[in-house]
């Protein structure tokens, strides 16, 4: 999917990258913690717990 750069203008595909936990990402850290502490970790290596972002292919800003 194409988005328009609101700051140069470009409208190419952004470029995507993993970022840190999301916010249930988070909620099922702290509830594994409390319940289950062997299995804590699964949040940072399921892919649907994760934040995806976008940037600009051309100026590298972090689109919406």
């Amino acid at each position: 999917m194409a988005l328009k750069c609101p700051y140069c203008g470009n409208e190419g595909p952004p470029m995507s990258a993993s970022g840190g936990l999301n916010s249930g990402g988070w909620a099922v850290f702290i509830i594994l913690l409390l319940f289950c502490l062997p299995l804590c970790w699964l949040p940072f290596v399921i892919g649907g717990c994760k934040e995806e972002i976008r940037r600009c292919a051309n100026c590298g800003t972090k689109l919406g």
